[in-house]
Protein backbone atom coordinates (compact mmCIF):
# COMPACT_ATOMS: atom_id res chain seq x y z
CA UNK A 1 0.00 0.00 0.00
CA UNK A 2 1.20 2.95 -1.02
CA UNK A 3 1.72 6.32 1.58
CA UNK A 4 0.04 8.69 1.70
CA UNK A 5 1.03 11.87 3.77
CA UNK A 6 -2.38 13.65 3.87
CA UNK A 7 -3.94 10.86 4.14
CA UNK A 8 -2.12 9.55 7.31
CA UNK A 9 -2.60 12.70 9.13
CA UNK A 10 -6.69 12.97 8.19
CA UNK A 11 -6.79 9.00 9.88
CA UNK A 12 -4.26 9.99 12.66
CA UNK A 13 -6.54 12.85 13.66
CA UNK A 14 -9.63 10.92 13.19
CA UNK A 15 -8.63 8.72 15.65
CA UNK A 16 -6.51 10.58 18.33
CA UNK A 17 -7.44 14.17 18.40
CA UNK A 18 -7.76 16.16 21.66
CA UNK A 19 -11.30 17.32 23.29
CA UNK A 20 -10.27 20.65 22.96
CA UNK A 21 -13.12 23.18 23.76
CA UNK A 22 -12.36 25.53 20.82
CA UNK A 23 -13.04 22.74 18.33
CA UNK A 24 -16.89 21.82 19.72
CA UNK A 25 -17.94 25.11 17.26
CA UNK A 26 -14.77 26.80 15.59
CA UNK A 27 -16.19 29.81 14.28
CA UNK A 28 -13.72 32.38 13.46
CA UNK A 29 -14.23 34.57 16.56
CA UNK A 30 -13.74 31.29 18.77
CA UNK A 31 -10.69 30.10 16.76
CA UNK A 32 -9.03 33.38 17.03
CA UNK A 33 -9.39 33.70 20.27
CA UNK A 34 -8.07 30.00 21.22
CA UNK A 35 -5.43 30.82 18.71
CA UNK A 36 -4.31 33.61 20.82
CA UNK A 37 -4.43 32.38 23.77
CA UNK A 38 -1.97 29.76 22.78
CA UNK A 39 0.98 32.00 21.22
CA UNK A 40 3.25 30.85 24.05
CA UNK A 41 1.48 29.20 26.25
CA UNK A 42 0.24 25.50 26.84
CA UNK A 43 -3.24 23.94 25.44
CA UNK A 44 -3.38 22.72 29.23
CA UNK A 45 -2.97 25.87 30.88
CA UNK A 46 -5.12 28.16 27.96
CA UNK A 47 -8.58 25.84 28.55
CA UNK A 48 -9.88 26.82 31.69
CA UNK A 49 -9.12 30.37 30.47
CA UNK A 50 -10.67 29.99 27.14
CA UNK A 51 -13.97 28.76 29.10
CA UNK A 52 -14.30 31.54 30.83
CA UNK A 53 -13.02 34.11 28.37
CA UNK A 54 -16.15 32.76 25.94
CA UNK A 55 -18.28 32.82 28.60
CA UNK A 56 -17.71 36.78 29.40
CA UNK A 57 -17.39 37.51 26.28
CA UNK A 58 -19.02 35.14 23.46
CA UNK A 59 -18.45 37.57 20.41
CA UNK A 60 -16.50 40.11 18.87
CA UNK A 61 -18.94 43.14 20.52
CA UNK A 62 -18.84 41.52 23.99
CA UNK A 63 -15.25 41.86 23.32
CA UNK A 64 -14.77 45.04 21.74
CA UNK A 65 -16.75 46.91 24.63
CA UNK A 66 -15.09 45.14 27.48
CA UNK A 67 -13.21 47.62 29.92
CA UNK A 68 -9.13 47.08 30.85
CA UNK A 69 -9.70 45.98 34.14
CA UNK A 70 -12.13 43.20 32.99
CA UNK A 71 -10.10 42.35 30.66
CA UNK A 72 -7.05 42.04 32.38
CA UNK A 73 -8.75 40.25 34.85
CA UNK A 74 -9.98 37.46 32.61
CA UNK A 75 -6.23 37.47 31.18
CA UNK A 76 -4.67 36.94 34.54
CA UNK A 77 -2.33 34.22 35.10
CA UNK A 78 -1.84 33.62 31.04
CA UNK A 79 0.92 36.17 30.94
CA UNK A 80 1.50 38.43 27.70
CA UNK A 81 -0.81 41.05 28.27
CA UNK A 82 -0.39 42.22 24.89
CA UNK A 83 -1.89 39.45 23.60
CA UNK A 84 -5.15 40.60 25.09
CA UNK A 85 -4.67 44.23 24.39
CA UNK A 86 -4.32 43.75 20.61
CA UNK A 87 -7.19 40.95 20.73
CA UNK A 88 -9.59 43.81 21.74
CA UNK A 89 -8.47 45.95 19.18
CA UNK A 90 -9.32 43.30 16.69
CA UNK A 91 -12.26 43.09 18.17
CA UNK A 92 -13.22 46.42 17.85
CA UNK A 93 -11.97 46.60 14.10
CA UNK A 94 -13.87 44.36 13.24
CA UNK A 95 -17.15 45.61 14.84
CA UNK A 96 -16.56 48.98 13.40
CA UNK A 97 -14.98 47.89 9.55
CA UNK A 98 -16.33 44.20 9.26
CA UNK A 99 -19.73 44.77 11.00
CA UNK A 100 -18.61 41.80 13.54
CA UNK A 101 -17.54 39.44 10.90
CA UNK A 102 -13.55 38.73 10.90
CA UNK A 103 -12.45 38.87 7.12
CA UNK A 104 -11.12 35.47 5.21
CA UNK A 105 -8.78 36.59 3.45
CA UNK A 106 -4.58 36.81 4.92
CA UNK A 107 -4.40 40.13 3.27
CA UNK A 108 -6.99 41.59 5.70
CA UNK A 109 -6.00 39.33 8.86
CA UNK A 110 -2.82 40.13 8.59
CA UNK A 111 -3.92 44.01 9.13
CA UNK A 112 -5.55 43.19 12.37
CA UNK A 113 -3.71 43.25 15.57
CA UNK A 114 -1.89 40.54 17.75
CA UNK A 115 -2.24 38.61 14.15
CA UNK A 116 0.80 37.27 12.00
CA UNK A 117 1.11 34.76 9.40
CA UNK A 118 0.60 31.20 11.68
CA UNK A 119 -2.48 32.89 13.24
CA UNK A 120 -3.55 34.30 9.70
CA UNK A 121 -3.02 31.09 7.98
CA UNK A 122 -4.33 28.90 10.78
CA UNK A 123 -7.58 31.05 10.94
CA UNK A 124 -8.57 30.66 7.25
CA UNK A 125 -7.73 26.63 7.25
CA UNK A 126 -9.73 25.81 10.49
CA UNK A 127 -12.42 28.22 10.21
CA UNK A 128 -12.68 29.17 7.01
CA UNK A 129 -11.86 25.91 5.47
CA UNK A 130 -9.44 27.43 3.12
CA UNK A 131 -6.49 25.97 1.45
CA UNK A 132 -3.55 27.84 3.95
CA UNK A 133 -0.81 25.99 5.62
CA UNK A 134 0.08 26.86 9.02
CA UNK A 135 3.60 26.66 10.12
CA UNK A 136 4.52 27.37 13.88
CA UNK A 137 7.45 25.62 15.74
CA UNK A 138 5.46 22.03 15.72
CA UNK A 139 4.93 21.76 12.06
CA UNK A 140 8.65 23.09 11.50
CA UNK A 141 9.60 20.14 14.14
CA UNK A 142 7.76 17.35 12.42
CA UNK A 143 8.73 17.95 8.85
CA UNK A 144 12.53 18.90 9.24
CA UNK A 145 12.57 15.73 10.34
CA UNK A 146 10.17 13.83 8.00
CA UNK A 147 12.27 15.88 4.77
CA UNK A 148 15.66 15.78 6.93
CA UNK A 149 15.98 19.47 6.26
CA UNK A 150 19.19 20.57 7.59
CA UNK A 151 18.91 23.91 7.84
CA UNK A 152 18.42 25.95 10.73
CA UNK A 153 14.39 26.40 11.30
CA UNK A 154 14.00 29.95 12.09
CA UNK A 155 15.37 30.84 8.38
CA UNK A 156 13.02 31.99 6.16
CA UNK A 157 13.89 29.55 3.69
CA UNK A 158 13.49 26.36 5.61
CA UNK A 159 10.47 27.84 6.54
CA UNK A 160 9.74 28.65 2.82
CA UNK A 161 10.29 25.16 1.65
CA UNK A 162 8.39 23.45 4.30
CA UNK A 163 4.97 25.57 3.49
CA UNK A 164 5.66 24.31 -0.81
CA UNK A 165 6.02 20.95 0.33
CA UNK A 166 2.77 20.89 2.61
CA UNK A 167 0.63 22.63 -0.13
CA UNK A 168 1.92 20.26 -3.00
CA UNK A 169 0.24 17.22 -0.68
CA UNK A 170 -2.41 19.40 0.85
CA UNK A 171 -5.87 17.74 0.31
CA UNK A 172 -8.90 19.78 -0.74
CA UNK A 173 -12.19 19.53 1.45
CA UNK A 174 -10.46 18.60 4.57
CA UNK A 175 -8.11 21.99 5.20
CA UNK A 176 -9.55 22.08 8.92
CA UNK A 177 -8.76 18.22 9.83
CA UNK A 178 -5.45 18.93 8.18
CA UNK A 179 -4.27 21.54 9.69
CA UNK A 180 -5.52 20.87 13.25
CA UNK A 181 -4.30 16.70 12.45
CA UNK A 182 -0.83 18.35 12.07
CA UNK A 183 -0.91 20.34 14.90
CA UNK A 184 -1.64 17.20 16.84
CA UNK A 185 0.98 15.57 15.43
CA UNK A 186 3.74 17.99 16.74
CA UNK A 187 1.91 18.56 20.07
CA UNK A 188 1.26 14.48 20.88
CA UNK A 189 3.96 12.68 19.02
CA UNK A 190 6.61 14.67 17.45
CA UNK A 191 7.06 16.59 20.85
CA UNK A 192 9.27 19.44 21.64
CA UNK A 193 10.88 18.14 24.12
CA UNK A 194 12.17 14.51 24.93
CA UNK A 195 12.56 11.33 22.45
CA UNK A 196 9.38 11.26 19.69
CA UNK A 197 6.74 8.41 19.93
CA UNK A 198 8.26 7.24 16.51
CA UNK A 199 6.01 4.21 17.15
CA UNK A 200 2.84 5.74 16.96
CA UNK A 201 3.27 8.35 14.27
CA UNK A 202 1.56 7.89 11.17
CA UNK A 203 4.29 9.38 9.01
CA UNK A 204 7.19 7.30 10.85
CA UNK A 205 7.26 4.91 7.51
CA UNK A 206 8.59 8.16 5.61
CA UNK A 207 10.18 9.71 8.10
CA UNK A 208 13.81 10.88 7.54
CA UNK A 209 14.35 11.41 10.55
CA UNK A 210 13.33 8.10 11.84
CA UNK A 211 14.56 6.08 9.41
CA UNK A 212 18.03 7.15 9.70
CA UNK A 213 17.83 7.81 13.66
CA UNK A 214 18.92 11.60 13.21
CA UNK A 215 15.72 12.79 15.25
CA UNK A 216 18.26 13.92 17.59
CA UNK A 217 19.67 16.54 16.00
CA UNK A 218 16.95 17.53 14.00
CA UNK A 219 15.39 20.50 13.77
CA UNK A 220 18.48 22.47 13.55
CA UNK A 221 18.62 25.99 15.40
CA UNK A 222 20.04 29.25 16.00
CA UNK A 223 21.80 30.08 19.07
CA UNK A 224 19.39 31.91 21.59
CA UNK A 225 20.45 35.26 22.45
CA UNK A 226 21.22 35.55 26.33
CA UNK A 227 18.30 37.32 28.30
CA UNK A 228 19.20 40.15 30.00
CA UNK A 229 18.31 40.42 33.78
CA UNK A 230 17.00 43.48 35.97
CA UNK A 231 16.48 43.88 39.62
CA UNK A 232 14.08 45.23 41.90
CA UNK A 233 13.04 46.07 45.16
CA UNK A 234 9.40 45.06 45.81
CA UNK A 235 7.47 46.36 48.76
CA UNK A 236 4.51 44.38 49.97
CA UNK A 237 3.24 47.59 51.74
CA UNK A 238 0.62 46.39 53.99
CA UNK A 239 -2.39 48.51 56.34
CA UNK A 240 -4.30 46.32 58.34
CA UNK A 241 -6.38 43.60 56.09
CA UNK A 242 -5.02 45.15 53.00
CA UNK A 243 -2.00 45.50 50.37
CA UNK A 244 -0.55 49.03 48.66
CA UNK A 245 -1.15 48.30 44.52
CA UNK A 246 -0.13 50.71 41.98
CA UNK A 247 -1.06 51.03 37.97
CA UNK A 248 2.15 50.20 35.85
CA UNK A 249 2.54 52.46 32.67
CA UNK A 250 0.48 52.32 29.42
CA UNK A 251 3.33 51.17 27.57
CA UNK A 252 6.55 48.74 27.99
CA UNK A 253 5.84 45.43 29.74
CA UNK A 254 3.09 44.37 31.80
CA UNK A 255 1.39 47.64 30.41
CA UNK A 256 -1.96 48.60 32.48
CA UNK A 257 -1.62 46.02 35.04
CA UNK A 258 -1.22 46.65 38.58
CA UNK A 259 1.48 45.88 40.37
CA UNK A 260 2.74 45.86 43.92
CA UNK A 261 5.15 49.14 44.65
CA UNK A 262 8.99 48.42 43.68
CA UNK A 263 11.83 50.46 42.71
CA UNK A 264 15.28 49.83 41.37
CA UNK A 265 18.26 48.66 43.46
CA UNK A 266 19.79 52.20 43.17
CA UNK A 267 17.45 53.37 45.85
CA UNK A 268 17.95 51.75 49.29
CA UNK A 269 15.04 51.12 51.86
CA UNK A 270 15.70 53.66 53.65
CA UNK A 271 16.01 56.74 51.11
CA UNK A 272 12.81 55.32 49.55
CA UNK A 273 10.64 55.16 52.94
CA UNK A 274 12.40 59.17 53.53
CA UNK A 275 11.04 60.20 49.86
CA UNK A 276 7.83 58.47 50.32
CA UNK A 277 7.06 60.17 53.95
CA UNK A 278 5.71 57.00 55.26
CA UNK A 279 4.77 55.78 59.01
CA UNK A 280 6.59 52.81 59.39
CA UNK A 281 5.20 50.08 61.98
CA UNK A 282 7.66 47.17 61.00
CA UNK A 283 9.96 45.81 58.08
CA UNK A 284 10.13 42.25 57.36
CA UNK A 285 13.64 40.72 56.82
CA UNK A 286 13.88 40.26 52.71
CA UNK A 287 13.46 37.09 50.65
CA UNK A 288 14.36 36.78 46.95
CA UNK A 289 12.65 35.64 44.31
CA UNK A 290 12.72 35.46 40.25
CA UNK A 291 9.92 35.82 37.03
CA UNK A 292 11.19 34.59 33.55
CA UNK A 293 10.29 36.17 30.94
CA UNK A 294 10.84 35.86 27.23
CA UNK A 295 13.57 38.29 26.64
CA UNK A 296 14.34 39.40 30.30
CA UNK A 297 14.72 38.01 33.66
CA UNK A 298 12.94 40.02 36.88
CA UNK A 299 14.95 39.41 39.98
CA UNK A 300 13.47 40.70 43.10
CA UNK A 301 14.37 41.69 46.79
CA UNK A 302 11.15 41.48 48.36
CA UNK A 303 10.16 42.72 51.71
CA UNK A 304 6.49 43.02 53.16
CA UNK A 305 6.46 46.25 55.34
CA UNK A 306 3.54 46.99 57.56
CA UNK A 307 2.17 50.57 57.54
CA UNK A 308 0.87 52.88 60.46
CA UNK A 309 -0.93 54.96 58.29
CA UNK A 310 -2.02 55.74 54.93
CA UNK A 311 0.17 56.40 52.53
CA UNK A 312 0.36 59.99 51.11
CA UNK A 313 1.07 58.79 47.12
CA UNK A 314 -2.39 59.42 45.85
CA UNK A 315 -1.03 56.99 42.88
CA UNK A 316 -1.60 54.15 45.11
CA UNK A 317 -4.59 52.01 46.08
CA UNK A 318 -5.12 50.34 49.17
CA UNK A 319 -6.61 47.14 48.23
CA UNK A 320 -8.28 44.41 51.07
CA UNK A 321 -6.65 40.87 50.74
CA UNK A 322 -9.31 39.11 49.41
CA UNK A 323 -10.43 41.62 46.51
CA UNK A 324 -6.58 41.41 45.22
CA UNK A 325 -6.84 38.66 42.87
CA UNK A 326 -10.51 38.45 42.33
CA UNK A 327 -10.52 42.81 41.32
CA UNK A 328 -7.36 43.64 40.24
CA UNK A 329 -5.33 42.12 37.28
CA UNK A 330 -2.20 41.45 39.21
CA UNK A 331 0.34 39.69 36.93
CA UNK A 332 1.86 36.37 37.77
CA UNK A 333 5.30 38.09 38.18
CA UNK A 334 3.91 40.13 41.46
CA UNK A 335 0.94 37.79 42.40
CA UNK A 336 2.85 34.83 43.15
CA UNK A 337 5.20 36.94 45.82
CA UNK A 338 2.53 36.49 48.10
CA UNK A 339 2.76 32.95 48.44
Amino acid sequence: MNFNLADSVLDFFAAHKRDLPWRDHPTPYRVLVSEIMLQQTRVETVIPYYDRFISRCPDFFSLAQLDDDTLYYLWQGLGYYSRARNLRKTAQIVVEKYAGNLPDSLEELLELPGIGDYTGQAILSIAFHKKAVAIDGNVMRVFTRFWAVHRPIDEPSTKNEIRQRLLEVFPVGHASEFTQGLMEIGAMICIPNGTPKCERCPLSKQCQAYLTNTWNVLPLKKPKPQKRTEQYRVYLLKLGDAYVIHKRKDSGLLSGMYEFVNTTTDISLEEWIRNEDLSIQSVDEPYHAKHVFTHVIWEYEVRRITLKDIPKNTEWILVKSQDLLDKYPLPTAFSKLLK
